[in-house]
């Protein structure tokens, strides 16, 4: 659905209506991934169909035998209120009985409802999420990998920036008992920033460059 640039109120509207439709799909597809007999061929067929535009990274290890191993990472919904990063990962080495070969885990990387909102209603003119979640795709990479290296710290806020735009993170209490999560709050759009300092960087990133993780807003 196409999105004007003067029409938040619609951008919002088309985004949660995209989440509610797909809110319980990652849960419904690790329970599908874990019945006895699914491989890793027709689970990566089954992540790409389900998650259109969703799947960020594929790393396919070793592709058959006793030790395959491939690892996904999906940003899907978790809520009607925002996406959520999940790494699933087929590792043959755990099919012992009735184990499974497949798991799943959080990365603890979250982007709002907001922050898609405003990617459709400044950046892109739409609201479906196979259009959205491309735009932000090497943005939550960037975040996923600052989250592994760490530390982040409770409180403070971060920025990614790449050639369209700037994403605004937070945090969030710990998912996991230990970590904290990076949350995407906002999206800012490149071409109509109003921060002179933020649109010189945009300005000057390259377009093959993977953003840049930083802390603070500006």
């Amino acid at each position: 659905m196409r999105i004007a640039q003067n029409d938040p109120r619609a951008a919002h509207a088309v985004v949660r209506g995209e989440l509610q439709a797909a809110t319980w799909k990652i849960e419904d597809t690790i329970y599908t991934l874990a019945l006895p007999g699914t491989t890793m061929r027709q689970g990566a067929e089954m992540l790409a169909a389900q998650f259109p535009g969703g799947v960020l990274h594929e790393d396919i290890k070793r592709p058959s035998g006793g030790r395959a191993l491939a690892r996904w990472d999906i940003l899907a919904p978790e809520h009607e209120d925002r996406l959520h990063l999940v790494q699933i990962e087929y590792d043959a080495r755990r099919r012992h009985g009735w184990a499974s070969p497949w798991a799943a885990r959080s990365l603890g990387v979250l982007v709002s409802h907001h922050a898609l909102a405003r990617c459709g209603q400044r950046t892109v003119g739409r609201g479906e999420l196979c259009q959205l979640i491309p735009t932000i795709r090497a943005h939550v990479l960037a975040a996923a990998r600052a989250q592994q290296v760490g530390p982040i710290l409770q409180g403070d806020t971060y920025r990614t920036i790449d050639s369209r735009g700037v994403l605004l993170w937070g945090t969030e209490p710990p998912r996991d008992g230990r970590h904290l999560a990076l949350i995407a709050r906002t999206w800012l759009d490149g071409a109509t920033l109003a921060d002179r300092s933020l649109r010189e960087l945009v300005r000057l990133a390259r377009n093959d460059a993977a953003p840049s993780f930083c802390r603070g807003v500006v």
